[in-house]
This record gives C-alpha cells, sequence and structure tokens, in this order.
C-alpha cells in the first residue's frame, strides 16, 4: 500500500530529440498539500483530462528530464520552468509528465502527453534517509503519483514510503534520473537510488579535462565514455576540453559552480603539474572546487616513489634556485630526514604523493573505464 499525507483521508489513486529545453526563471518553491492513502489502481474519480491541454512529446520530455537534471546538481534547486518544444511547464507539471513518462516507457509506448495544470504543494516534507527503490517500487509509485496528481491537480506536501517521507523536489529528480537512463541505455533501470534533498543538492558537477594523451579523437572519446558513465548513475559530468594548460584553464572560467568536482586525466606523472597545485596561485583559483587526478597508463605510478625527476617536456616549471621552482629536498631513505643538495636530486618532485595528499588531494592510476567512473561517484559527495 503506498500513502500520501493529507489533512484528512482519501483513498485514491491511478495511473493514466528536439527540442528546446531551457530554464525561464528560478522562485523559491513553496511544497506541498499532503496525501492520503492510495492504491495502486487507476479509478474513474480521476478527472479527465482536457483535450486543449498542449501535447508533449516523448522527446521533449526525455530532454526536459536531462535538462532538469542537470540543473538542479549545477544550481542546487529545481527550475521554476523549463521549456518543452514551444510549451513551458511548471515543475508540477513536469512531475506529471515524468511519470506518465516512465508509464509509457514501462509499456514500450512513445506517444505524446497532455501538459495538464498541477498547482504546487503547499508544504515540503521530507524524513527519507538514502534508500533504493526496485523497478517494481518506482513504477507503483509513479502511477500512484500520477493519479494524484490528475485528480487532484496540485502536488502533495510528501510521499509516504517505508522508508519515510519524500518531497516533491527529490520525486522530480527521481523520475529524471529514471528516464534519463532509459534514454541513454534502452532500457529502465532495475533500481534507482533515492538520496535525500539535501544529499542531492550537495552533488558536485563534474567538468573533465584531459592532457593530450593520444589524439583528438581518441582523447575526447575517453572522456565522452566517463561522462556516459556518470551520466547513468544520475550525476551531471561534462567534457570541458583537452590541452596541457585545461587543468588550471577549467578553474579560472566564472562559470564553473565554486563546488565543482574537477577531473583532471594525464598520460603521465609531471613534477611541474603536480607541484603547482600546491602553489597559492593555483590554490586560490581552485578555491572550494575539488580536483581528483587519474593518471591513465603508461603514466609512472607514484605512489611511494622518493623522487618524480622533471618531465622531459616540462618548458614551464623554473629550476631549482630560480624563483617558484622545485624544493631541493628530498627524504632519501624515508626517515623522515631531509637531505639537500643532493646532486642529481634538485629538478623535480620528493614523494609526489605525499606531496599532493598534503594539499587535499586524491589521484587514481587507471586505465580501466569503469574503475575510474567508479572512484569519480566515490568523490563527488
Amino acid at each position: 500500500m503506498i500513502f500520501f499525507t493529507v489533512q484528512i483521508s482519501i483513498g485514491q489513486v491511478s495511473a493514466a530529440n528536439t527540442t528546446q529545453t531551457s530554464v525561464i526563471s528560478q522562485t523559491n518553491q513553496s511544497s506541498s498539500s499532503t496525501l492520503a492513502k492510495t492504491s495502486t489502481s487507476v479509478k474513474s474519480s480521476a478527472k479527465t483530462v482536457s483535450t486543449s491541454w498542449p501535447m508533449i512529446s516523448s522527446s521533449q520530455i526525455r530532454s526536459g528530464a536531462r535538462y532538469t537534471k542537470s540543473y538542479i546538481i549545477v544550481n542546487h534547486r529545481l527550475p521554476t520552468y523549463i521549456k518543452l518544444g514551444t510549451t513551458t511547464v511548471t515543475m508540477p507539471q513536469f512531475l506529471e509528465l515524468l511519470t506518465t513518462e516512465v508509464i509509457k516507457m514501462n509499456k514500450g509506448l512513445g506517444t505524446a502527453s497532455p501538459a495538464i495544470n498541477v498547482k504546487y504543494p503547499n508544504t515540503n516534507v521530507e524524513t527519507i534517509k538514502s534508500t533504493n527503490f526496485s523497478s517494481t517500487t518506482y513504477l507503483k509509485y509513479a502511477l500512484s503519483i500520477k493519479y494524484y496528481l490528475d485528480k487532484n491537480r496540485q502536488v502533495p506536501s510528501s510521499f509516504i514510503t517505508p522508508s519515510g517521507r519524500i518531497q516533491y523536489s527529490t520525486l522530480v529528480y527521481t523520475y529524471c534520473k529514471i528516464v534519463d537512463f532509459q534514454t541513454i541505455n534502452k532500457r529502465l533501470p532495475n533500481s534507482v537510488s533515492v538520496p535525500p534533498w539535501r544529499n542531492i543538492i550537495g552533488q558536485r558537477p563534474i567538468y573533465i579535462t584531459s592532457d593530450n594523451i593520444n589524439n583528438i579523437k581518441v582523447d575526447n572519446a575517453r572522456i565522452n565514455s566517463i561522462v556516459k558513465g556518470l551520466t547513468a548513475l544520475g550525476l551531471y559530468a561534462k567534457n570541458w576540453g583537452l590541452g596541457p594548460n585545461s587543468h588550471y584553464q577549467v578553474l579560472q572560467q566564472a562559470n564553473i559552480p565554486k563546488n565543482a568536482l574537477i577531473i583532471d586525466i594525464y598520460g603521465g606523472a609531471c613534477a611541474g603539474t603536480i607541484y603547482e597545485m600546491g602553489e597559492s596561485w593555483y590554490l586560490n583559483a581552485k578555491d572550494t572546487k575539488k580536483v581528483f587526478t587519474i593518471f591513465w597508463p603508461p603514466s609512472q605510478v607514484i605512489t611511494g616513489l622518493d623522487f618524480l625527476p622533471r618531465a622531459h617536456d616540462d618548458n614551464f616549471t623554473p629550476k631549482y634556485g630560480e624563483a617558484g621552482g622545485f624544493p631541493n629536498v628530498v627524504d632519501v631513505n624515508q626517515n623522515g630526514k631531509i637531505e639537500t643538495g643532493l646532486p642529481g636530486r634538485e629538478d623535480g618532485l620528493a614523494h609526489p604523493d605525499q606531496y599532493m595528499h598534503k594539499y587535499g588531494y586524491n589521484y587514481l592510476y587507471s586505465g580501466d573505464i569503469s574503475t575510474i567512473v567508479a572512484a569519480i561517484y566515490k568523490q563527488d559527495f
């Protein structure tokens, strides 16, 4: 049995690439009326949908789902409106369209759906902790939510599940994830993770850069494979670009959110690049963003490395003795005592792994896309 919260007890339930998808404005969302006990059967008490409502195509809903999911993670709120083709819809309307689309996806239907009027909730109540819904569960809930919206034309204050109450913002994000997963993978997910809203908006938008490793085609394909894997997990990820200085240029962009997760992929471990990550000018540019480094084979493994000499193509790091140059320090015996002035050890970085950890950076050495995707996912929260 599925429950909605309401002031009074009402039994009910139901079922019932295009395109321009853009945000129009944003406001604080008020929240929700309340819900009552519901079952999962369609009842004739639901209001008849008028044929005068604008029809929204399946591809427009799918495009809107991807846009809205990304907007939430980047801006930490729902958009107030999105534009689907020539029709502007609110988030309550879009929740009805999303649940309708999931129901149709399950039946293999790709028909258009009417954008009926649905009011905002009066309040937003949420007590849920992170959980997972099986496909059976989220399909059953889609039927219940759609029925309630079609009958009452207003979003409830919360949706009661065995795991706790879920606010409508979380429902919008969850069904955006389900629709987008099906768009990417051509099937509905076996299950979907449902974190509370505070965790959803705490996610970091991900921007991926890469040094020139193989060639433009191969390097971009690598990034795009990682983006696809992260998107399938419900995260916002973007291929920011290639180039030897892209790891720093991305930090300087005003349109990159302050909580962004920057992924830098390198085909080699460069002492100069690692060293500059601890310099004040780099740390100031990074600010509150998070940086995670991927060393792609045949990059040298830096874990436990005593000394990483200057890279053969490093023409940007001043040498030891020059302003901003490498520090001439290395603990040769790893006994905690620093030796200086060692011949041949001046031009590079001692213990690069320890240096990165000192400044709060994590890294991964891997040539496997699925391993990289899983590691980035863990870094994102």
